[in-house]
């Protein structure tokens, strides 16, 4: 068996259920890396709500858990705490039975990967964010002072870190303005995000029912913010009302969503009936205030939406810049739905041709996969 043909994946998470971008990214990864033959040793951190999968086990040559420490000692530590957190010896033990190649899944993993143990190791790492820069942007909006010193320190702990990205042979990089900033560290390709399988068979043209749809994690910082600048900003000049969908929305989230006579609250929509919200909303909202990596959850509202207001943080970094309605100012926003408002969305149209040329392209699972499988096979050549 050549080596190629093995590869150990080190996730921070348990990538199943696909239920936010990051676990997406690497579960969609896992399944088409499966698909071309490769035998996955899947090492997994648990922590929280999530639970072990035999599902995972489909994809899987091996697959090993490891509880993540989350002890308040791994914060006192010059370390990273999402990196410290993890740094497990029965992952280690277990990375150095075999010489196969590693694919760590975030700089969260990569406690190990300056090891001189793995000096001579095929190592790559997938970048999911510039992560120092990303908990800088979750610092400014967090109201928690705790929490906020949290992100600040963590946040220059991990710049710090970046530099031990020079020991992996090849850095992963999920865009291209992110591509542009590790190539400073290392050799990097640019690999957009993997996603959930965008199927013929399954793509409806989009219908126009009376709503605007915003969507994501109503947990995270980030998205909370957003959600209210719509409700600040946008809900009340809106002709349409607006449907706020996602996974836990924060209490206080809720009630404001609830308290307006424009705006209306789904929570917890099933992977189903997110893509049935995207595709029935007349307008799709794509509104970020951090321009890191990029949203997994922006490929489904291109593929399987109609109409779309982004902002320039959303799209920054990526292809679609010239194929979409980029609007940063709220009023504009507004000026741009009542434009909507009494339009019908036509698929042949040209830039919507356009970037579902760009998403069958350069976001084909198989295609960025096949880019990983050349790197580990020029290891084997050389």
């Amino acid at each position: 068996m050549e080596k190629h043909q093995h590869l150990h994946i080190v996730s921070f998470d348990i990538p199943w259920p696909a239920n936010y971008g990051g676990v997406q990214d690497v579960f969609y990864k896992i399944k088409a890396l499966h698909q071309l033959g490769i035998k996955l040793h899947l090492h997994l951190f648990q922590y929280g709500d999530r639970e072990e999968s035999s599902f995972l086990e489909t994809f899987a040559y091996q697959t090993h858990y490891y509880r993540r420490d989350t002890s308040f000692l791994r914060l006192i530590n010059y370390l990273p705490y999402i990196v410290k957190s993890r740094a497990n010896l029965a992952l280690f033990n277990r990375l150095l039975e075999d010489d196969y190649p590693i694919l760590f899944e975030g700089i969260h993993t990569c406690y190990f990967l300056d090891h001189s143990f793995l000096k001579d190791r095929l190592k790559l790492v997938r970048c999911h964010n510039v992560e120092h820069d990303y908990y800088k942007q979750l610092m400014k909006v967090e109201p928690y002072l705790p929490k906020r010193l949290f992100l600040g320190s963590e946040s220059i702990k991990l710049k710090a870190f970046e530099s031990k990205l020079k020991h992996a042979d090849h850095l992963l990089a999920i865009s291209q303005s992110d591509a542009q900033h590790f190539k400073k560290v290392a050799d990097t390709e640019l690999v957009y995000g993997f996603h959930i399988d965008f199927e013929e068979d399954k793509h409806i043209t989009p219908s126009a029912y009376p709503f605007i749809l915003y969507h994501g994690n109503l947990s995270v910082g980030e998205n909370i913010r957003v959600a209210n600048y719509i409700l600040d900003y946008l809900a009340e000049g809106s002709p349409l009302p607006i449907v706020f969908a996602g996974k836990d929305p924060e209490a206080k989230l809720a009630q404001r969503i609830q308290a307006s006579k424009n705006a209306r609250l789904i929570a917890n929509p099933s992977d189903i009936e997110m893509i049935q919200l995207i595709q029935q909303a007349k307008l799709n909202l794509l509104i970020s205030f951090q321009a890191t990596g990029i949203k997994l959850k922006l490929l489904n509202v291109l593929y399987y939406g109609g109409f779309c207001i982004a902002n320039t943080p959303m799209v920054k970094g990526t292809p679609f810049e010239p194929f979409l309605d980029i609007q940063d100012d709220p009023n504009a926003i507004l000026e741009r739905i009542r434009l909507y408002e009494n339009k019908s969305f036509d698929a042949s149209e040209s830039n919507y041709q356009k970037r579902m040329e760009v998403l069958k392209s350069d976001f084909d699972n198989q295609k960025n996969a096949g880019i990983i499988l050349k790197l580990l096979n020029k290891k084997v050549k050389d």
